[in-house]
């Protein structure tokens, strides 16, 4: 039994979207720069757009408790003082 494909209505969409930006590879600067504000860090390397993914919450409460054992250090030692 062959088997069909099918496209729904927000993969169709997608791909209209997508038919509205540049190629990889093919990003110019004024591209870039035409794409809306994002919270996303959003790079431009060698006509490639770079989007790297968010931190996870291990990523971010590892950085919290890195922070605060640093800081602990810092102020128990007297080292927060311009010398």
């Amino acid at each position: 039994m062959p088997q069909t494909l099918e496209i729904t209505q927000e993969e169709k969409l997608t791909t209209e979207i997508s038919c509205l930006f540049p190629r990889q590879g093919k990003w110019t600067e004024a591209d870039y720069f035409r794409l809306p504000e994002s919270n996303k860090i959003v790079e431009l390397s060698e006509g490639r757009l770079i989007i790297s993914p968010s931190p996870t919450n291990q990523h971010q409460e590892i950085l919290f408790k890195l922070a605060l054992l640093v800081g602990n250090h810092v102020f128990s030692n007297n080292l927060d003082r311009n010398r």
